[in-house]
């Protein structure tokens, strides 16, 4: 069953997805308020991140599908709150020092990994809803 294998596939994704977390907490942070929101922000997403893994368990051994479908909506609020807060960091004057730069190259790392597992999960929650899944390239030809 295909579903059984997306799901084994995205536990075991979620799990490795925690590491971008750790290395930026690796990061010396002294006392910059950006790095430290960073990884308070990329500490957050991991945690949904590790809540979902277990509710997809969960799901494999029979669980409902809202429990995935409430965790997954947790995971894409913190990816959204991270990537407002790269953006605003981004874009001031602190970006440029190296410790600041660093920080924000590891959240976007996490981001990255974030968004395309909150798309797997999307088309995992959508296959079990019945919903059908478009053909790669269809929707960029318009149907």
């Amino acid at each position: 069953m295909i579903v059984m294998g997306s799901l084994v596939a995205l536990v075991a994704l979620l799990a490795v997805l925690a590491a971008p977390a750790a290395a930026l907490a690796e990061t010396s942070v002294a006392d910059n308020d950006d790095c430290a929101r960073i990884q308070n922000a990329v500490t957050s997403l991991a945690q949904a991140e590790r809540r979902e893994a277990e509710n997809l368990h969960l799901l494999a051994h029979g669980a409902a599908l809202p429990i995935v479908e409430g965790g997954l909506e947790k995971v894409l609020e913190r990816t959204s709150a991270l990537r407002g807060l790269l953006r605003e960091v981004r874009l001031k004057p602190v970006a440029a020092q190296p410790e600041v730069a660093n920080c924000v190259t590891q959240g976007y790392r996490a981001l990255y990994e974030a968004e395309r597992l909150s798309s797997d999960l999307e088309g995992v929650v959508m296959e079990l809803r019945g919903y059908p899944l478009a053909a790669p390239g269809t929707l960029a030809r318009g149907g």
